[in-house]
C-alpha cells in the first residue's frame, strides 16, 4: 500500500509507503482506504479489481485505486495490490469501515456472471 496526498491549502504534500497496509499472509480485512473524513465535503471513491474470482485452480490477485477527502483537509490517493492465498472460488466480498458506518454509497459490479 502506498499513498500520495495534498493538503487543500496547498501547503503540505507527501508520497509514502504504508507498512500497516500489508497483509503478508494475513487473514484480516484488507485496508483499501486510509481515513476518509466525516465532514459534509469528505468521502471516498475507488475501484477494486479482482481477477478471475470463480477460478478454482489459482490464487486470486487484486488491486485497488482509491481517492478520498481525508480527515484534516487533505486529498489522498491510495494504491493497494496483493492476492488472496486461496484457490477456492470467491463468492462473497464485504466492505466496511474500521469504525462508524457507511451512511450512503453505490457499489457496482461488472463482469460477474
Amino acid at each position: 500500500m502506498f499513498t500520495a496526498n495534498q493538503r487543500e491549502s496547498d501547503g503540505d504534500h507527501a508520497l509514502g509507503y504504508v507498512v500497516a497496509g500489508d497483509q503478508a499472509q494475513g487473514t484480516a480485512f484488507q485496508q483499501i482506504s486510509r481515513e476518509p473524513g466525516g465532514d459534509a465535503d469528505q468521502s471516498t471513491v475507488g475501484t477494486l479489481w479482482l481477477f478471475n474470482p470463480s477460478n478454482t485452480t489459482y490464487v486470486k490477485h487484486f488491486y485497488v485505486t482509491d481517492n478520498e477527502a481525508f480527515q484534516g483537509d487533505y486529498t489522498m490517493s491510495t494504491y493497494v495490490a496483493g492476492y488472496f492465498n486461496v484457490t477456492a472460488a470467491i463468492t462473497n466480498i464485504q466492505f466496511k469501515f474500521s469504525s462508524g458506518n457507511i451512511t450512503a454509497g453505490t457499489f457496482k459490479m461488472y463482469g460477474v456472471g
